[in-house]
């Protein structure tokens, strides 16, 4: 992507640990995908979809932090390589630079829509730091984490193509984002009960956090 290199080569090793190990760069696809029926050429978009990966990136550096996670996409995580410092620096710098870029060459309302989405994950991540080691008192609290961080990023990026064509379908692909996000978080709460060769097994429960699948079964059986 357009990444301003660096002074501080650090930045890119840290930012590194994750970046290089890929994942399944769903925001990406997104903004592909939601971009594709308007024919808006694949280089028009590149800005975008490295954009909403490169904040993507930058959180989980903080989140692991925040989590004091020893893995991340089947290596360890930069907190393990570095410490905490270097990774929410820099993690800093590419959220930094993602927004530079966006008002350098992006379209105003996604620049907009942007940090409208990160004022979202920051409330998300607060607010899930606060209920730790609580249950919840109904599912409201879950749709609600849910539509602050796991969806915040989907929405914005469905949310580029039909921004960019000034189409009305922009609600309609928010919308489907906004379902896709609590079925996503929903699976991977599931896949957190069970566990899995990249997820060790009741990780949320550990840091005290009773995920929305685990609350469901709390639910069920009070015992």
């Amino acid at each position: 992507g357009p990444i301003d290199k660096p002074i501080v080569e650090t930045i890119e090793k840290a930012c590194g640990t994750i970046w290089d190990r890929k994942g399944k760069r769903l925001r990406c696809h997104f903004v592909y995908w939601f971009s594709e029926p308007y024919q808006i050429p694949p280089k028009d978009l590149e800005l975008y979809s490295w954009a909403v990966e490169a904040i993507h990136t930058a959180t989980l550096l903080h989140d692991d932090v925040i989590d004091k996670a020893e893995m991340r996409r089947a290596g360890p995580s930069a907190n393990q390589i570095f410490d905490n410092t270097i990774p929410v620096l820099s993690g800093d710098y590419l959220m930094s630079d993602a927004i530079h870029q966006l008002s350098l060459k992006g379209h105003p309302l996604l620049l907009q829509g942007m940090c409208l989405a990160l004022k979202q994950l920051s409330q998300g991540e607060i607010l899930q730091y606060q209920n730790q080691f609580k249950i919840a008192d109904s599912e409201d609290y879950y749709r609600l984490i849910c539509d602050l961080k796991t969806a915040s990023l989907l929405k914005w990026a469905a949310s580029v193509g039909p921004t960019l064509v000034e189409s009305s379908d922009r609600i309609h692909a928010i919308d489907f984002a906004i379902a896709y996000g609590l079925l996503y978080q929903f699976t991977d709460d599931l896949l957190d009960i069970r566990g899995t060769h990249t997820k060790n097994h009741l990780q949320d429960l550990k840091e005290g956090k009773l995920n929305w699948a685990a609350w469901k079964v709390v639910q069920n059986n009070s015992d």
